[in-house]
């Protein structure tokens, strides 16, 4: 299994170092209710609800359970080369709900922590994709499983922390668990690229325009020629109907990009 399989997933899930780039495998992301206001309970996610969205994943990219991907056979699988295969073609196939699959279960296979939190990323990628509002949630309690596993021995971990914090954000009626968590890593590690990016998205989802400006003229200070900075900023002025500042970051952005090409 290729070693670069982690980086190629950071980047695929969120721009700068966790914006939604999923168009990098030409994996289109559907548009959902991040939004969600209600709590799934993590019990109420059984192994036939899981089935049951790999499943649909499955048969919605024109290919067939168990002839293409095993999935309850999964399990009699004891190699774990065979089943690092299958995380291959998964990731060339676009379906990464069933990468999630395939690591949780070479994780049991081998009970290598890192495991546990690549299948975490690639759930939380599925969330994203996700063309159902409760398949989206689903995948995202279970990426937050994971991640709990994996911060009992890594408990110092500022990535898992910051994933986790996410999937609290997307699962739960009180966001402010998720934002707390952001929140904490940024006091350990003030430059965090990733916590910010999320804070600052988060601030234009609850439109605190404020925060979301601070936060993405930090980003900006940390990483000046990225342009996805100055086009977050061009749209936070936009929405305060502030033009002048608006049309300034977007220029920046695109002189940013066209420089850059």
């Amino acid at each position: 299994m290729k070693n670069s399989k982690a980086s190629i997933l950071i980047i695929l899930i969120f721009t700068s170092a966790l914006g939604i780039v999923l168009v990098s495998l030409n994996w289109k992301s559907s548009k959902i209710d991040n939004s969600i206001q209600k709590k799934v309970e993590t019990d109420t996610f059984s192994s036939a609800d899981l089935f049951l969205h790999l499943s649909e994943d499955v048969a919605d990219a024109g290919l067939t359970i168990d002839k293409d991907f095993p999935i309850k056979s999964i399990y009699k699988l004891k190699n774990s080369d065979s089943i690092e295969k299958l995380i291959d073609r998964a990731t060339i196939q676009g379906l990464p709900s069933l990468g999630a699959f395939y690591y949780s279960h070479l994780y049991d296979l081998k009970s290598i922590d890192s495991l546990i939190l690549e299948s975490a990323k690639f759930f939380i990628v599925a969330g994203t994709m996700a063309n159902k509002e409760q398949k989206a949630m689903n995948y995202y309690v279970q990426a937050q499983k994971n991640l709990e596993i994996y911060l009992k021995n890594n408990p110092q971990n500022n990535t898992a922390k910051v994933l986790k914090g996410y999937t609290m954000v997307r699962t739960q009626p009180a966001p402010m668990q998720g934002i707390g968590m952001l929140l904490e890593v940024l006091k350990e590690e003030p430059d965090n690229i990733d916590a910010l990016y999320l804070l600052g998205e988060f601030s234009i989802e609850s439109q605190q325009w404020q925060k979301a400006l601070e936060r993405f003229k930090k980003l900006l200070s940390l990483q000046p020629q990225n342009p996805e900075y100055l086009f977050k900023l061009s749209e936070i002025y936009g929405r305060m109907e502030q033009k002048d500042s608006a049309s300034f970051y977007l220029k920046q952005a695109i002189d940013l990009k066209k420089g850059s090409n």
